[in-house]
């Protein structure tokens, strides 16, 4: 099974699926775990996690079978492509009049296999919604961040909350490293919810010195 990232992550299917008692070697690919998530402490499940965050630590410090997939988003996709699983899910909000259903806060190394297992009529893809999930609008026609309803095998519909780091202010270990910091480089940045939040706490505190070169 593929999940999509941090609060792309179908929370309600993985604790439906851990009361399931049929599970046999489930691989789960995925990334910053938003939560301790029960399945994951099964045996027989194996999660192997492309970000380490709290929750991936705290399973892999209490013996549960939890690997860490060293790489960046071009070597996740790679991945996913070569894993191929037979289930894909994702989060989104509710289609829209046209059954578009907007990919949300779904990006990234993910995005292909998700669109891919729709059309693929030998593998499953889920997808949780929520009218609480914020729609992303990509840049259409040509690359419309979103998958049409016809395409979803199984829809879940919830009305649960995205899970948001929190907004106060940063912590003394995320100061440090931004206070006097100058960045020599040519640069783009995109922005992945939830991710960037912490980094971008520290930053507002001190300011770094950008300096972007022609190069």
């Amino acid at each position: 099974m593929i999940l999509g990232f941090g609060p792309a992550q179908p929370g309600v299917l993985l604790e439906e699926v851990d009361k399931r008692d049929d599970r046999e070697d489930l691989t789960i690919f995925g990334g910053l775990l938003l939560q301790l998530y029960p399945i994951f402490a099964k045996s027989g499940v194996h999660l192997l996690s492309g970000f380490f965050g709290p929750a991936e630590r705290a399973l892999r410090d209490a013996g549960h079978d939890v690997a860490f997939l060293p790489g960046d988003f071009r070597r996740f996709k790679l991945f996913a492509e070569r894993m191929a699983a037979r289930v894909v899910a994702i989060t989104a909000p509710p289609p829209d009049s046209d059954g578009w259903l907007s990919l949300s806060l779904t990006a990234g190394a993910t995005v292909e296999e998700t669109l891919r297992a729709g059309r693929d009529p030998e593998r499953l893809l889920v997808v949780e919604t929520s009218p609480r999930l914020p729609r992303t609008l990509g840049l259409p026609p040509e690359h419309r961040h979103a998958l049409h309803v016809d395409d979803v095998d199984i829809l879940i519909e919830t009305d649960r909350d995205p899970r948001l780091l929190g907004s106060g202010p940063p912590a003394s270990w995320g100061q440090s490293p931004a206070k006097g910091a100058s960045v020599a480089c040519a640069f783009s940045i995109f922005v992945r919810a939830g991710i960037v939040q912490i980094f971008a706490l520290a930053f507002i505190a001190h300011p770094p010195m950008i300096q972007p070169t022609d190069s």
